[in-house]
């Protein structure tokens, strides 16, 4: 949901700075773009549901349906109602991953959930593969721009904690709640991956936008991706040690 939402704020964004935009308000634009994708992810959803109610231990038909039914919700939405796809996706995924989980058959449910694994994994690295190739054919990095770079990512940090100091009283008092250490590892813990790049590669091949431009986002979003996973990532596992979130209490080693 989270990822979802930004990249429908972005491609409301990104609409109307290439003038591509519709005539109403971004605010009406956000809701119907969100809602209606939503809406198109929840009718593909239940036609599916009802369908695999019919079939029993089918794994090639049941994992085809999914599959399908998955790339149906992105291009109804994009294509026919101009909606969010993004959207769409998650809410299909939502209901295969509640009611629809029902209606997968035992023997299928664990096949069809590597076979997503793979796919994910798949699709995450053939993003880094395509961002890495265009970088190097159109970037050519400075010292100012690694010097920009290094400031921006420690804007990032300084906007995350900000952010998470504001929501934290609210934070902590709803659902499981936030502990301070947890905040913390919130906090450290917030690396950019595919979605940032896959965005990068929409602007760096939107011709209506300066050239120049084009090319600094998608230096930029790679290279705060870079350092996210250089430097958060590889030093997360000491944080969680030295805060103690790792340590096992008395009453559950007692029960172990």
């Amino acid at each position: 949901l989270n990822d979802g939402t930004a990249i429908v704020i972005f491609m409301v964004l990104l609409a109307g700075i290439t003038g591509s935009a519709e005539s109403n308000n971004a605010i009406v634009e956000f809701i119907r773009v969100a809602l209606g994708g939503v809406a198109v992810g929840v009718a593909i959803g239940w036609i599916v549901v009802t369908w695999l109610k019919k079939v029993f231990n089918d794994a090639l038909f049941e994992i085809t349906v999914v599959v399908g039914a998955a790339y149906l919700a992105f291009f109804v939405a994009e294509h026919f109602f101009h909606i969010s796809g993004v959207l769409a996706l998650v809410s299909f995924g939502i209901m295969m991953a509640g009611i629809g989980r029902t209606r997968i058959s035992p023997q299928v449910a664990h096949f069809l959930h590597e076979f997503w694994e793979l796919a994910a994994f798949i699709a995450n690295t053939l993003i880094f593969l395509i961002v890495g190739l265009v970088i190097a054919l159109r970037v050519s990095y400075t010292a100012r721009d690694f010097l920009i770079l290094i400031l921006i990512y420690i804007a990032i940090l300084i906007v995350r904690a900000f952010v998470l100091a504001i929501f934290y009283p609210l934070m902590k008092r709803i659902g499981y709640g936030l502990s301070a250490k947890d905040g913390v590892i919130a906090w450290w813990g917030g690396l950019r991956g595919a979605i940032g790049l896959a965005l990068a590669l929409i602007v760096a091949n939107e011709e209506s936008i300066n050239p120049e431009v084009r090319t600094q986002i998608l230096s930029l979003t790679a290279g705060i991706v870079f350092l996210t996973s250089l430097i958060n990532a590889t030093t997360i596992k000491l944080f969680i040690q030295k805060l103690g979130l790792t340590k096992v209490g008395a009453a559950r080693q007692q029960l172990l």
